[in-house]
């Protein structure tokens, strides 16, 4: 039995690869030049040509969030370097500067510096609340807000006739509309769904935005990929 399920994952996962891979290639294959980071965006990258869709997103939240932490380290260290500095201590300063900050800072403080621009500073407050929060503090609110899905509601008694009841699941119109935000039994459906929907664009935007951040921060151009 484990072997068949096995085989199912592993025929589903051809079908994703050759589904996404062409989306995420891009992305994939041109580094940052950063192997601190490139570990996590590669990572990204293959939970989303796999169709792992919702640890794809959990995981751009953490390359989002460690990216804004360590820019704005590298950035304050390199204004107080002197010839005297340590390699072993020269971030201590800013690392206690910024390593506990949350996102809201680290982004409002990215784009004081110049890091990011005003727009990029926008958006990720957007994405801040979409889904950073509210996929790390399961926030159903924050998850589904204004989304609804149309459904179909049985009784128990429809039961009592399995083949009618059949038979009404699969031509009956739906007469009731059930709010994602407070019905904890589709939520997980509805969660999947709206990940793989948007899993990918959320990386691609993230990712232009870290290849920018790259450019300046050490003043290299690293290959920015265009959003499909």
């Amino acid at each position: 039995m484990a072997y068949k399920q096995l085989n199912g994952f592993i025929q589903q996962l051809i079908v994703n690869i050759d589904v996404n891979y062409p989306l995420i290639s891009e992305a994939f294959e041109n580094e940052y030049g950063w192997p601190d980071v490139d570990s996590v965006r590669s990572e990204v990258c293959k939970c989303l040509i796999c169709g792992f869709y919702q640890a794809a997103i959990t995981l751009t939240n953490h390359l989002l969030e460690s990216v804004l932490k360590k820019t704005l380290i590298i950035d304050e260290s390199a204004k107080n370097k002197t010839e005297q500095s340590d390699i072993t201590n020269v971030f201590d300063d800013a690392t206690e500067q910024y390593a506990n900050k949350d996102l809201d800072y680290t982004i409002n403080q990215a784009c004081r510096k110049g890091l990011i621009t005003k727009k990029d500073k926008k958006l990720l407050h957007i994405f801040r609340e979409r889904y950073r929060n509210a996929y790390s503090h399961a926030d159903p609110q924050k998850t589904f807000s204004g989304i609804s899905i149309p459904a179909t509601i049985f009784t128990t008694k429809d039961l009592d006739n399995p083949e009618e009841f059949f038979k009404k699941a699969f031509t009956n119109k739906p007469n009731v509309t059930l709010s994602a935000e407070n019905n904890v039994i589709i939520q997980g459906l509805v969660q999947r769904i709206k990940a793989e929907q948007e899993a990918a664009s959320y990386f691609l935007t993230i990712d232009g935005i870290i290849r920018d951040l790259c450019s300046k921060l050490f003043n290299v151009n690293r290959n920015k990929i265009q959003n499909p």
